[in-house]
């Protein structure tokens, strides 16, 4: 792909980065009232993880605020500035 010089180690992982340079976004919500669509399955799971249904399993230890994904929660602790802000956090 022109102008993308990321390397992967199974070409598995290479189909799906290829995926990210299509602009067709195959994977549609079927959730009422919802139009987001996808252009990997893995990103449409993930979508319906975070945002229709209300687990949220990853907790703040210092303020107990509830996350649906661990990268939400990692973003929390580390973003300077914050109150829960912890440069040795993950």
């Amino acid at each position: 792909m022109p102008g993308c010089d990321k390397m992967f180690m199974t070409p598995l992982n290479l189909k799906s980065h290829l995926r990210t340079h299509n602009p067709d976004k195959p994977f549609a919500c079927q959730e009422d009232g919802c139009d987001a669509s996808f252009r990997r399955h893995h990103d449409l799971k993930r979508h319906m993880g975070s945002v229709h249904t209300c687990s949220r399993p990853f907790t703040c230890d210092r303020c107990e605020k509830v996350f649906a994904r661990q990268d939400a929660l990692k973003r929390h602790v580390t973003r300077p500035g914050t109150a829960c802000y912890n440069s040795t956090s993950f």
